[in-house]
């Protein structure tokens, strides 16, 4: 897959997703993690969802790629992502301020959300968020 405008966080590669939490009402998904080997433990929390799709969620769910868009690209991961969240594929901007994410499975669960807003939680205390950026561009790395 074409990850050149795109952008990706490798610190979740090979991670697992082992339960997911939805708050209808709050508009909150939450997703436990787990490194592999159980060493490393985190929380994903989406918040503002405006769209979310989840599917082939197994007994073990591998992340392969975990992807987040903060404008349209053209990229197939971008592409797919629209295509399961049922957005139109447009050349003009669709994420209108919101964060779109897509985890790409090695194995079961393949995950698409629009949300206002990205955090990972890990067990070890440490944190990072991923709001919207007041000036986003094609590409956003995230350290």
């Amino acid at each position: 897959m074409d990850k050149s405008q795109s952008v990706i966080f490798p610190d979740l590669h090979d991670w697992e997703i082992v339960s997911v939490e939805v708050d209808r009402d709050g508009g909150v998904v939450s997703i436990d993690l787990c490194s592999e080997g159980r060493v490393e433990e985190g929380v994903l929390r989406f918040q503002g969802v405006k769209e979310f799709y989840l599917s082939g969620m197994r007994m073990q769910n591998v992340i392969l790629d975990f992807v987040l868009f903060d404008t349209d690209v053209i990229s197939e991961d971008f592409s797919r992502c629209c295509r399961l969240l049922g957005l139109d594929r447009l050349p003009v901007a669709v994420l209108h301020g919101d964060v779109m994410v897509y985890i790409e499975p090695s194995v079961g669960a393949e995950l698409a959300c629009r949300a206002s807003s990205v955090s990972f939680f890990g067990s070890d205390g440490t944190s990072r968020s991923f709001p919207v950026s007041t000036t986003p561009g094609p590409e956003q790395k995230i350290p």
